[in-house]
Formats: C-alpha cells, structure tokens, sequence
C-alpha cells in the first residue's frame, strides 16, 4: 500500500516579516499609532532583503476602499442583434 503525502507549504519570508510585526503590535511592543522603524532597521533586524519588508508592509495594509461610483459600461458599435432596431428607425 502506497501512502499519499500532503504537500507542505512554507510561508515566504514576506508572510513571517508581516506576523512579526502584528504581532508586535498586537502585544503593544509596537503602538498602533507609532510610524514603523525605518526599513534599513527592519532589514537589518529581521535579516531579510528591501523588497520582502515592502512586501510585508503590503500584507498589513488593507486595500483602499474607492469612494468613485462604478463605472457605467462601455456602449460599442457594432452590429446588433437580430430582431434589434437603431433608434433612429422609430417604432411602426
């Protein structure tokens, strides 16, 4: 009998930086409305690379919710559908 083994997934370096963090916040090593160390001092620290700490401080920020209405969609010329009149044609 064979047995089938799970994959095992690694978090990226990115993904451990951005629970570090929280987590420091969370426990109040770092307050909420402090600015963050400077990101040589991250790099430095946490012994990892300029763009795995932006990509962290991506991970911990929420997306920006757009305040613009939904764009309405785009009328394209073309032929219609069969059955379909061009209003210039006007009801009989």
């Amino acid at each position: 009998m064979v047995t089938k083994l799970e994959a095992v997934r690694l978090p990226k370096a990115a993904e451990i930086v951005a629970r570090t963090l929280r987590r420091k916040i969370v426990t109040h090593e770092l307050q909420a409305d402090d600015p963050l160390p400077p990101e040589d001092q991250l790099m430095a620290e946490m012994a990892v690379a300029r763009t795995t700490v932006r990509e962290a401080l991506r991970i911990l920020t929420p997306p920006a919710r757009s305040a613009a209405p939904p764009a309405t969609p785009i009328l394209r010329r073309g032929r219609r559908p069969a059955g379909q009149r061009h209003r210039s044609q006007g009801h009989r």
